[in-house]
């Protein structure tokens, strides 16, 4: 678990990111916020969990009335499962809004975040970030402002980019080419990742879904931490 801490440093970002105050979560039941200052695009719909604090924030006001309607008759730990994603699916759907998730959020900090970085990797350089085929490394951002990676036969096999999410978290993405895999260069590269993110100043952040355990483990072994 990450320490309390580093709570305290999220909290803000955390009601940066979700245009809601925490003080407007609930904790019995998850209520329904149309913040003043829009979720940013592409979301439009945004159910986050934070400790024991919940709520369901969304910019368009025509499917408020349905959704209070939804969360009321389900406890809100159901919500964050595949059937209340589904459910909140059937809601959302006609209004052009698909629902995915759910998603846990893994951040680090130094007393988490391994110091040793593997010899094998290397920072990529632009020239070189530019031409990488991201339907490949598809958990990679191509507006990544620093990549770290390893070569096998002179070609990325691993790459973990890093994205500014507005100060002070960055988050990384991390892909392994399928033929490169179990030889710890997903733990590598993301260590590398997050020390350049914490030796700036920034927190780490990786984003993954329960579903995805080889991609949860290589994460939780860097030291990001739910």
């Amino acid at each position: 678990m990450i320490s309390s801490r580093l709570q305290d440093q999220l909290f803000p970002w955390v009601e940066k990111y979700s245009k809601a105050p925490l003080s407007s979560f609930g904790r019995k039941t998850m209520p329904v916020i149309i913040p003043t200052d829009p979720l940013e695009k592409p979301t439009d719909l945004l159910a986050i969990q934070v400790g024991d604090q919940r709520a369901l924030i969304l910019n368009d006001q025509d499917i408020e009335p349905k959704l209070k309607e939804l969360v009321g008759n389900l406890h809100p730990d159901t919500i964050f499962s595949t059937f209340g994603f589904y459910e909140l699916s059937r809601v959302t759907l006609p209004y052009g809004i698909s629902v995915w998730g759910p998603n846990w959020f893994l951040f680090g900090e130094e007393c988490t975040i391994g110091a040793n970085i593997d010899n094998r990797v290397e920072k990529i350089n632009d020239n070189d970030l530019s031409e990488v085929d991201y339907k490949r490394f598809w958990h990679c951002y191509p507006q990544a402002i620093a990549g770290f990676g390893i070569r096998e036969a002179g070609e990325i096999a691993a790459l973990a980019t890093v994205k500014d999410r507005e100060s002070p978290v960055c988050e990384i993405g991390m892909e392994v080419s399928q033929g490169s895999q179990g030889k710890g260069m997903g733990r590598a590269v993301v260590t590398a990742a997050a020390r350049w993110i914490l030796e700036n100043g920034q927190i780490p952040l990786a984003v993954v879904g329960p579903f995805n355990i080889p991609s949860t483990r290589t994460l939780r072994s860097s030291g990001l931490e739910y």
